[in-house]
């Protein structure tokens, strides 16, 4: 019956992404964004080495190029159907740990889960990043109820991979351990937890060493990303500036680009540590005046954003239609910003994609809500659903007051998880209420 379920979960995954990719009507653009040009620059270059992008990715695109014998951005894209679908089944299996009868439900929402749809659409990390990641999840759920140490091999085998997509993970990651050691404590089996930390502890420091190790070969310095840098100063710093002083995102993000082309007039390569330190030291600079009630304001405003948003307004022929732009949209505060972005579109078609779509969000926020509850009513692998509140938490606070869908889609497996609970826990009551007056 499982693997019945898990080939109809991932027969439907592909019944959406494939006509999603295939019929609707997109040209290179509508594939590639600018994010998309650093992954595809560095396919015939030294995979690893490359400090400002993890290697993984990269390694897909060549893979696939040299698999293929073409360079078209489809066939990697067709290829992340097929990883998504895959992450479908990864959802069911967790869910089935939670509710027996949860592992289709769970399985079919993340099929038809609309953030996930878009974004296997575009060359970018986020489907092969999901894909490891729920791998890891799963494991860990299984770990935290065995304690055995070939699921923690397994987890972190998956979780070391997931943070060669992506790095900014590391802080989850390297706390892992203490959380198989907080499990095994509270549970009585500190011995075999110990084990697990250990093991987990190997698998997360072997990627971040390596490649802070390869990375110094190249730009002198052990570091994981020179990334950090241009990130906060042209993202964070702005939008945090933005909401102290009013000042706009759009314009202070240009008051600091010239800040910093001014103070080093084509002397720092770009990408390189350099520029990262140099971008760190005017972002320090520029947040000096900033207060905590700021920060904590931005990062709730920016949290709540990213866990409704609707994944729709994402698809290229909706992103071709008159709208504004978010980060240039002004507002007393984040209701009145939102009646300006809503009311900014001409025409209205993208203002009704908008409506729908968070309608949409919405529901599945109640369905998974709804899900969270009966977990925590029931007492139901307390540990495990730790693991994910906290992974669905993290997901959401790294990403900060940079708003866009694909920011939730790591926490989605879990939210999945949550819906497969609640529709699951509905069916077997509706089941229940049935049951006698068919016998009568």
């Amino acid at each position: 019956m499982t693997r019945r379920a898990g080939l109809a979960i991932a027969f439907a995954a592909l019944a959406v992404r494939l006509p999603y990719v295939l019929l609707l009507p997109v040209d290179r653009a509508d594939r590639v964004t600018p994010d998309s040009g650093h992954y595809l620059d560095v396919v015939d270059k030294l995979l690893w080495g490359l400090p400002e992008r993890m290697p993984l990715y990269p390694a897909y695109l060549w893979l696939v190029s040299r698999l293929t014998g073409s360079t078209d951005e489809l066939w990697p894209i067709l290829g992340q159907c097929f990883l998504d679908a895959g992450t479908c089944v990864a959802v069911a299996l967790i869910a089935r740990h939670f509710h027996p009868r949860a592992f289709l439900p769970a399985g079919l929402a993340a099929a038809f889960n609309p953030v996930q749809i878009v974004y296997a659409g575009y060359v970018l990390t986020d489907t092969l990043f999901l894909f490891f990641a729920t791998l890891a999840l799963w494991r860990l759920v299984i770990w935290s109820r065995r304690f055995r140490p070939a699921e923690a091999w397994r987890a972190g085998a998956f979780m070391a991979l997931a943070l060669l997509v992506r790095v900014h993970i590391w802080p989850f990651a390297i706390l892992l351990p203490a959380y198989a050691l907080f499990a095994g404590f509270l549970l009585g089996r500190l011995a075999a937890s110990a084990r697990g930390a250990a093991i987990l502890a190997f698998a997360v420091a072997l990627p971040l060493a390596g490649t802070a190790t390869l990375n110094r070969a190249t730009s002198g310095h052990f570091v994981l990303t020179t990334q950090g840098g241009e990130h906060v100063l042209y993202w964070i710093v702005p939008l945090l500036r933005d909401a102290q002083f009013g000042s706009g995102y759009v314009a202070e993000r240009e008051r600091l680009y010239d800040i910093y082309t001014e103070r080093h007039p084509g002397s720092v390569p770009i990408a390189s540590y350099d520029a990262s330190r140099a971008q760190m030291a005017i972002a320090r600079d520029a947040l000096a005046d900033v207060d905590l009630a700021t920060y904590v304001r931005a990062w709730s405003a920016g949290m709540a954003i990213n866990l409704f948003a609707p994944a729709i307004t994402q698809v290229p022929a909706v992103l071709r239609l008159p709208r504004a732009s978010w980060y240039a949209t002004e507002g007393e505060n984040l209701f009145a910003r939102f009646v300006n972005y809503f009311t900014a579109a001409e025409g209205g078609k993208f203002a009704g994609f908008l409506a729908g779509g968070l309608a949409i969000e919405a529901v599945l926020r109640v369905l998974a809500f709804a899900g969270l509850m009966i977990l925590l009513v029931r007492r139901r692998l307390p540990f495990a659903l730790l693991l994910l509140a906290a992974w669905a938490i993290f997901t959401l606070l790294i990403a900060g007051p940079v708003v866009a869908p694909k920011y939730r889609m790591p926490a989605e497996p879990g939210f999945c998880v949550l819906i497969g609970v609640a529709i699951a826990r509905a069916l077997t009551s509706a089941s229940a209420r049935a049951s006698p007056a068919t016998s009568g």
